[in-house]
């Protein structure tokens, strides 16, 4: 293993002895927010009007720096992250 990557890995596992929400805070000032949204708002209405089959991500990605981005809070709400999901809550709403 080379040397950035051994600190790389200790750095990811010393974020496993804070609480989730002290993770997040860390990875957010380490690396900053990320500044788009997930989907395009007009894409994503188009997907949910079934316009379109998927919508347009944003310009959210970090994996340059070696990161997954993930919604924060992804494991308090059910099927945030899940498409067929939102277009049955969407006819609801």
């Amino acid at each position: 293993m080379d040397k950035e990557y051994g600190v790389k890995l200790a750095y990811y596992e010393s974020l496993l002895e804070n609480s989730y929400a002290e993770a997040v805070a860390k990875l957010k000032e380490k690396y900053g927010t990320v500044e788009d949204d997930y989907f395009r708002e007009k894409s994503y209405e188009r997907f949910l009007n079934g316009k379109i089959k998927f919508p347009e991500k944003g310009n959210f990605s970090k994996t340059a720096l070696g990161l997954y981005c993930h919604h924060v809070n992804e494991n308090h709400h059910e099927h945030l992250a899940d498409l067929e999901w939102d277009k049955k809550v969407s006819v609801l709403l």
